[in-house]
């Protein structure tokens, strides 16, 4: 008896298609770009995100290349949660931000932060208040 592969995708799939998307948009790439990077259509570089189609071993290494990380990284810690597969407007807004952010010089990034804390009324060194994604950003 041989054990077949499921053709779909496993929640193990859909988490690791959203750290992808993740990973994508803190790199500031389009699905495009993307695509573009590991050789194949818009149209499947956009479904390896939504976690439609299953990712291979060798796209995985293709993918991690294009974002310039060891495929571990895209791996680690996949412990997907109920309701954690989800991608809300404001967690996608914190990547943009984190995708910004580490653009900048880091005197530029001092400056932003404490704007930032000003802001949240948060104090020089405590942790900020709002941490959740869900929560307004």
């Amino acid at each position: 008896m041989t054990a077949e592969t499921p053709k779909t995708a496993g929640v193990i799939d859909r988490a690791l298609a959203l750290r992808i998307r993740q990973r994508r948009i803190m790199q500031g790439l389009t699905q495009q770009q993307m695509a573009e990077r590991i050789g194949v259509t818009y149209q499947q570089a956009h479904k390896y995100e939504q976690g439609v189609n299953r990712v291979s071993v060798s796209r995985l290494f293709d993918i991690a290349q294009a974002l310039g990380v060891h495929p571990a990284e895209l791996l680690t810690g996949l412990e997907p949660e109920a309701g954690a597969l989800r991608e809300t407007p404001a967690h996608r807004r914190l990547l943009q931000l984190a995708a910004a952010f580490a653009q900048l010089s880091a005197r530029e990034q001092t400056a932003v932060l404490s704007m930032v804390r000003l802001m949240a009324r948060a104090t020089p060194d405590a942790p900020l208040g709002r941490s959740s994604p869900d929560g307004p950003v």
